[in-house]
């Protein structure tokens, strides 16, 4: 039972320490605002003297990236580390101008910290712990900074452009490169030998692509040129069997005495016997009033009111229809029509030792040097192959790049006729390639309509979706276009009449009015939960 006790402990422990940091910031927007080009003069005024003054919060609400105050104190293996408030707010700030580029989102600083401030500061502890490991490790990783410094530096096209770009000088990013290696190093520890599935690496890469444009920023880089670092990301899931293997392997590491002996005293200064002898003047508590006034601030109200088009409601059922020519569409863009090629192959067995391993990648390296000079590739497949392999020169036959694994797969799309590929490090083996054919695509493929009708539910579903929010954004536009040309002397009755024929909110009923409400935290307010804002309101909305 002690042992059974033990492991549930270590493996909530080990997966701390091997988290990396993987975000997923979710959070919706508080309401859409659209601009109309056909504003009058007027309303031009007004939308003017809204930006100044959004501008204005905006410079108010910079959080204080040097405050010292302590929020997480960590203690592993003997070290012992403080998170100060400002680096949370560093963590904070990066995030959010990442959703911003990335995401699209509008939030205000405020607004995200209030949502993500906890779960940005659980990965920075997590980020934190990895390296507090590799120190208890002693890595030494100089060698591996002095190389990926020079591969950024060839890439940026020169040490100044990859300094200017990333916004650090060199003794910074020397610094961050650091932290990352030591950070893969001890994650590849634990989930060196797991394997990755190659429809995994390629689903990931679809779902990922703009995280893989080229320097231009307007093409996306080949699978076959991110694979290594997409795989790297993957074996970063650690699975249950992982932590058992790796806590089996290295328990001694943790194992704990019989038996402890545990002192504690506790004052509580909240208690009686010591809130009787305190005395508090009234000078006192001027003082600590005068120097708290933000604390005793009235938050900002406003008189608020809501029109909701929910995307999912019967009201846009019409604008959902599904045409067969879509489907096939969106099935061609998901899954693009497989070209089967004609492929040779030399194969050099990695073997089982590092030496081994080092003399199978010289000889691989050995072969590619010869054919670079024009040696034949079919002779020096029967010569350096074995086996079925061997007798057939290399020759594989047809086959399409599904059928084969990774990395060979990704790499064969990219070849074209005639070309050799690089080496390739497979999990057992190196490989050289050559495509001597390219059969042309068949459409009809029975396999491949197999697959679209096994996908067509999944696809009509999430076209469905799209027009759904397309036509709900249209009525938006449209909606807000016919209130800003409201003959009304208020737009009050205007608005009022429209939530109750098109909001799907429960304000509708009301005419959208959510009555007056607190700007910022609005924590079990039911007012506002409509908004979908976690109970946040944001600060720049202005009284209507």
């Amino acid at each position: 039972m002690m042992v059974d006790f033990f492991r549930r402990k270590m493996k909530a422990f080990i997966w701390l320490i091997v988290a990396v940091f993987v975000l997923s910031i979710f959070f919706m927007a508080a309401g859409s605002l659209f601009y109309s080009n056909q504003q009058t003069e007027q309303a031009q005024e007004r939308a003017a003297a809204a930006e100044k003054a959004r501008a204005t919060e905006e410079v108010k609400s910079e959080l204080d990236y040097k405050a010292p105050r302590q929020v997480a104190s960590l203690v592993y293996k003997g070290q012992s580390e403080t998170i100060t408030e400002g680096e949370l707010n560093k963590g904070i700030k990066n995030a959010w101008e990442s959703a911003s580029r990335y995401r699209g989102s509008t939030a205000p600083l405020k607004a995200f910290k209030a949502m993500m401030g906890s779960l940005i500061l659980d990965n920075i502890v997590k980020e934190r712990l990895v390296l507090m490991e590799a120190e208890s490790q002693k890595l030494d990783v100089t060698k591996d900074v002095e190389e990926v410094l020079a591969q950024n530096i060839k890439k940026a096209g020169g040490k100044e452009q990859l300094l200017a770009a990333a916004k650090m000088d060199e003794p910074a990013l020397r610094a961050y490169f650091q932290q990352q290696i030591k950070q893969e190093r001890v994650i590849r520890g634990i989930t060196s030998g797991k394997p990755v599935a190659d429809k995994a690496v390629e689903d990931y890469y679809t779902a990922h692509k703009n995280d893989f444009k080229k320097a231009d920023g307007k093409d996306v880089k080949p699978l076959t040129e991110v694979r290594n670092e997409i795989v790297a990301k993957l074996k970063a899931v650690v699975t249950d069997d992982d932590i058992k293997e790796y806590y089996e392997k290295h328990k001694a590491r943790w194992m704990l005495p019989d038996k402890v002996t545990l002192r504690h005293l506790m004052l509580d200064p909240k208690a009686e016997r010591w809130v009787k002898d305190v005395k508090i003047s009234p000078e006192e508590i001027a003082k600590y009033y005068q120097d708290h006034l933000d604390d005793f601030k009235a938050p900002k109200k406003v008189h608020l009111k809501h029109i909701f088009l929910d995307p999912a409601s019967d009201a846009f059922k019409a604008a959902a229809q599904v045409t067969d020519e879509e489907l096939r569409k969106a099935f061609d863009e998901k899954v693009p029509v497989e070209q089967p090629v004609q492929l040779s192959e030399i194969r050099i067995s990695a073997g089982e030792t590092p030496e081994e391993q080092a003399k199978a990648k010289a000889r691989i390296e050995e072969i590619q040097g010869k054919l670079k000079t024009g040696a034949s590739f079919s002779a020096l497949a029967a010569e350096a192959n074995t086996g079925e392999l061997a007798a057939k020169k290399g020759d594989r036959g047809t086959v399409k790049p599904s059928e084969l694994d990774e990395p060979i797969a990704s790499t064969v799309k990219e070849l074209a006729v005639g070309q050799v590929s690089p080496v390739i490090e497979g999990d057992k083996a190196f490989h050289l390639l050559l495509v001597t054919a390219k059969t042309p695509a068949t459409e009809k493929d029975p396999a491949r309509e197999k697959e679209f009708e096994a996908k067509k539910a999944e696809l009509t579903k999430e076209l469905e979706a799209d027009k759904r929010e397309e036509a709900a954004r249209k009525q938006l536009t449209e909606l807000k276009s016919s209130l800003e040309r409201s003959d009304e002397s208020t737009p009050t009755a205007a608005f009022a009449e429209s939530a109750r024929k098109s909001s799907q909110a429960t304000s509708a009923a009301d005419g959208g009015d959510l009555g007056v409400v607190a700007l910022g935290k609005n924590e079990g307010n039911r007012k506002v939960d409509e908004l979908g804002a976690g109970g946040y309101l944001d600060e720049n909305i202005t009284d209507a």
